[in-house]
């Protein structure tokens, strides 16, 4: 946890400097079981057009966080029917 908490730093970084998607940051929360940072850059992502996000149904990478309500919202901005 502490080395993913990390990486996701050095991202968040790396994103002030260059570009980084936002669905990316969010994806490296989902796996920490970490919900509202994840729905925090998802919203980021959705703005920056993250191409991780036409993966949402299928990735079950996306861990717990797809059982929250926030998911079914986050899939109907993407054009994913939940």
């Amino acid at each position: 946890r502490s080395d993913a908490r990390r990486l996701i730093q050095a991202l968040e970084q790396e994103r002030v400097r260059s570009f980084v998607p936002a669905g990316n940051i969010a994806y490296a929360y989902a796996g920490l079981g970490d919900p509202d940072p994840v729905f925090h850059w998802l919203e980021l992502g959705l703005e920056d057009h993250s191409e991780i996000l036409t993966g949402l149904r299928a990735d079950a990478g996306w861990g717990l966080v797809q059982k929250d309500p926030r998911f079914s919202r986050v899939l109907e901005r993407v054009g994913l029917r939940p």
